[in-house]
């Protein structure tokens, strides 16, 4: 476009003759999808030269750096001010070190992996991290398909993302109750095997649902019900329904599914 016709436009006319603005130049920065960011310098009285562009283009990484630390701090001290203590913020550098970390990052690390931060991430989240940087690097790797890192303590658990920020990373935390496992049946007094039947009857599936997915037949799960309405001394699935939704921890709202 000519800069007769940039004049001729009607953007021209209604925003940029307004600051005797003829003559534009700008760079765009990395941002995030469906988002730009760019800076526009604007001169009246003459081009930019090629001399202009070229200075402009050393100076570009360095004002995008600058540029994605601002955002990577206005970010983390919005989290910070949440003051979550289920959620924390943990931002690395390029070489592994910790650089700024909330204080319920802090006291998650210590809860999950038992020591303090001394300027190092915990072995286990810093063997994760180069197993996703590996999976990342090899072809047809699409990023959603890396998990997250997930640790679990009693009954609570710990997740841990990654996002690439800039030359570093961050992480974020976040704790939730663990999901209840069929191994806390056995407290019942119940064998593994029984437990995963009584786990299955508190989700209200049937026997033949529950053969299923245990690969059993029909005969042998019912055998194996009848075994756990003998150990725990009820008359009736309701009520070891309702035995293994107290040591699960889960709402007694399931239905009873009849076999």
């Amino acid at each position: 476009m000519s800069q007769r016709e940039f004049e001729r436009l009607a953007i021209y006319n209604e925003y940029y003759r307004r600051f005797d603005s003829r003559f534009q130049i700008e760079f765009t920065l990395p941002a995030p999808r469906d988002v730009c960011f760019a800076i526009a310098l604007n001169r009246a009285d003459r081009d930019f030269s090629e001399r202009d562009r070229a200075v402009l283009e050393l100076l570009r990484p360095h004002v995008a750096a600058g540029h994605r630390t601002m955002r990577m701090q206005l970010e983390f001290k919005a989290l910070e001010q949440c003051a979550d203590p289920a959620r924390g913020v943990v931002l690395v550098s390029a070489t592994g070190r910790v650089r700024h970390l909330t204080s319920s990052a802090l006291c998650l690390l210590e809860k999950y992996f038992g020591k303090g931060i001394d300027g190092h991430l915990p072995e286990e989240i810093s063997r994760w991290l180069g197993h996703r940087e590996r999976l990342l690097a090899s072809e047809g790797c699409l990023r959603e398909r890396v998990g997250p890192l997930v640790t679990e303590r009693g009954s609570h658990r710990l997740e841990v993302q990654a996002r690439c920020e800039g030359n570093g990373q961050m992480l974020l935390l976040r704790e939730s109750n663990a999901p209840p496992s069929p191994s806390r049946l056995t407290e019942l007094g119940l064998t593994p095997r029984q437990a995963q039947v009584l786990y299955w009857i508190a989700q209200g599936k049937t026997n033949p649902e529950i053969g299923t997915i245990l690969g059993a037949s029909h005969h042998t799960i019912h055998q194996h019900v009848n075994a756990i309405l003998e150990k725990l001394g009820v008359e009736n699935r309701a009520s070891a329904m309702l035995r293994a939704l107290e040591v699960l921890g889960l709402p007694k709202t399931a239905q009873v599914a009849r076999s």
